[in-house]
């Protein structure tokens, strides 16, 4: 296997997403479906339909990253390197708002002690995975 250590990174990433109990916030996707709807109603089924297949992925949080995991074992990077971010995504995204809400309040250093918590390193790990699952370059 080729990507061992994007697979173990996904792996633990997923652990540590299933161990937290890391959701993701269905209103945060009702409000983004409810925009998108109203900006441009001719796509509005599009866009449900695309939500909800990517809210479904996202509510199982670790275990859509451990199947990121097992498709980059198989070697379907780009289905594994999607399902990874689908899977982390909102924790991204909410641990960059608390960073940045904490280092605004507490500061920096309270803010760093983010990512030593057990969903800053299932973030962590999650990025690492992608990072680990890209094709390596061949010279020619």
């Amino acid at each position: 296997m080729r990507y061992k250590k994007a697979v173990f990174y996904a792996f633990i990433s997923g652990i540590l997403f299933i161990l937290t109990n890391w959701r993701i916030f269905p209103w945060f996707w009702k409000l983004l479906t409810d925009w998108l709807t109203k900006e441009l109603p001719e796509y509005e089924n599009f866009f449900r339909t695309i939500f909800v297949i990517i809210f479904i992925l996202a509510a199982f949080g670790g275990i859509t990253v451990i199947l990121g995991g097992i498709a980059i074992s198989k070697e379907h990077l780009f289905t594994g390197r999607f399902l990874i971010i689908i899977g982390a995504g909102i924790g991204l995204i909410t641990l960059i708002i608390l960073f940045i809400f904490v280092a605004i309040i507490e500061g920096l250093l309270e803010a760093m002690r983010l990512l030593f918590t057990l969903q800053g390193l299932a973030v962590i790990l999650a990025i690492l995975a992608r990072r680990n699952a890209k094709k390596k370059k061949r010279w020619k």
